[in-house]
């Protein structure tokens, strides 16, 4: 079986893509059973069918260092290389964990630093469990997100030296990705923006309020203001029409018997 690079492939930095594992390393997966008989003659597509196998991630394990089936397909994805929009789909599917795992360790050997940014990011927000096996041959268990801080922080890792990477903020300043904006940010953004919502519901909410309670105001005024008016007229007109009745009234003849009985009365004495 030919171990060459498909003639297709892109050269990584001016080498064969195949030398980014280490070569004592890659001389053994080329004598291992699993290469000779499971990865021969894969494609792009059919390397799914082994990646949805796998059960975890590693580099090389146990005292004659054998390297695992995750590093094995990653030799076999830079043999065949497949194109940049099949390795992201590879990454962002989310049927399948390692799957997606394979994707990003090959993007982040091979693509430009913008791409591994850009493509890895995101899965900061992935928490799915993976298996890994330790040196020794023993497991543990970490997550996507930490998986790939490895990925973009770590200068060897999985026994494969990394290739270098510019860091974010000078590929920021040269414009050639945005800057990122931490989850939390844009929780707290949200939330400032419903409650400055809420904020000017209420606001309006109250000048509604303060509208309605001067215009009932204003009206129990105006009724008072109504009735104390009314009142005002009333005490004038009885005041006219017991003026007008004290007016009406006769005085009686001098020397006559009511005459005399209104002075008597004055005088507080007897009547006749």
């Amino acid at each position: 079986m030919s171990n060459k690079t498909e003639q297709t492939a892109n050269s990584i930095r001016g080498q064969n893509p195949q030398s980014l594992i280490e070569a004592v390393i890659r001389q053994k997966i080329y004598q291992n059973r699993y290469w000779k008989e499971s990865l021969t003659g894969l494609t792009a597509e059919s390397i799914i069918d082994e990646a949805i196998k796998l059960q975890y991630i590693a580099g090389t394990y146990g005292g004659s260092r054998k390297p695992s089936k995750f590093l094995m397909l990653s030799l076999k994805l830079l043999q065949i290389s497949p194109s940049k929009e099949i390795v992201i789909e590879y990454i962002r599917q989310e049927e399948y964990k390692y799957l997606t795992a394979l994707g990003c360790f090959h993007l982040r050997l091979v693509g430009q630093p913008e791409h591994v940014y850009n493509y890895l990011e995101p899965l900061y927000q992935d928490y799915r469990k993976l298996r890994f096996r330790n040196l020794n041959g023993s497991f543990c268990i970490f997550y996507m997100d930490e998986f790939v801080e490895s990925l973009i922080n770590q200068e060897v890792y999985i026994d494969t030296l990394l290739p270098h990477i510019i860091k974010r903020h000078i590929l920021e300043e040269t414009g050639k990705i945005q800057p990122r904006v931490s989850p939390l940010e844009e929780l707290l953004e949200k939330e400032v923006g419903e409650e400055q919502e809420n904020m000017n519901i209420q606001e309006d909410q109250d000048v509604k309020k303060e509208k309605k309670e001067k215009k009932k105001s204003k009206d129990w005024r105006k009724i008072i203001h109504g009735k104390k008016h009314n009142k005002r007229n009333n005490n004038n007109s009885r005041s006219r029409s017991k003026s007008q009745e004290n007016k009406n009234k006769k005085e009686p003849a001098k020397d006559s018997i009511e005459y005399w009985n209104q002075i008597r009365a004055d005088l507080n004495l007897d009547l006749m």
